[in-house]
């Protein structure tokens, strides 16, 4: 499995640009590094399930906290695939006991890399990016809703990607904090921004519930 370049699927996680390392050269450098490592365990296997669970949460954070702060998706791709390269490399025949040595270090330092980033908060702008694809691509796969555009995801994900900017910055009643500071506040506003979107898409008494629930919630 390679390292998902685009994906959110920490999208609850929080992300930041603020607390990257301050040199590009040493930021990447440091990347190329923690790749490696990914791709070899994925090659030796040496981790938990848990553990390397982790780590990819942390990589892929890192991979977007990157891609936010210096926007360039060519270098980081570049990284990722000269990373993969090595590990097929004579170092990691055989998967030695040192490889294991290299892995646990680099899941250390993607952990404290990434605990760095998470403190620094995740900024609406960035989260509501990574969201909105995976949010529009949730509720078109719900048969309830789906089966309003008879059946047509096209439709379905144009529909929903406006309501989705709407509930985002227009609707009075649905505040999303400037910076996200927890996995707890992204996955409480991003429940919110999927109940707006059906509750515009269905409107009547669905919309009613959703701004009594929202009014009652502002108080």
């Amino acid at each position: 499995m390679r390292i998902i370049m685009f994906s959110f699927l920490l999208v609850i996680s929080s992300i930041s640009n603020a607390e990257i390392e301050p040199s590009i050269g040493k930021s990447y450098e440091r990347y190329s590094v923690i790749a490696e490592a990914w791709f070899a365990n994925q090659k030796c296997s040496f981790l938990s399930n848990e553990m390397t669970a982790e780590f990819e949460r942390n990589v892929a954070l890192i991979n977007i906290a990157l891609a936010n702060e210096f926007k360039n998706p060519t270098k980081q791709l570049a990284i990722q695939n000269s990373a993969e390269a090595i590990t097929g490399s004579e170092k990691y025949s055989g998967c030695p006991t040192s490889v294991r040595d290299f892995i646990v270090t680099s899941l250390m330092d993607a952990r404290d890399w990434s605990a760095t980033i998470r403190k620094a908060g995740l900024k609406k702008e960035y989260w509501l990016n990574g969201l909105k694809p995976r949010e529009i691509q949730f509720l078109c796969s719900n048969p309830n809703i789906l089966n309003t555009f008879s059946g047509n995801n096209k439709n379905c994900s144009l529909k929903l990607g406006e309501l989705f900017d709407k509930c985002a910055t227009q609707v009075d009643n649905v505040k999303i904090p400037a910076v996200l500071t927890s996995k707890q506040e992204a996955e409480k506003y991003g429940g919110i921004i999927g109940e707006c979107i059906a509750a515009y898409h269905f409107g009547g008494e669905y919309l009613s519930l959703f701004n009594q629930a929202q009014n009652a919630f502002a108080k």
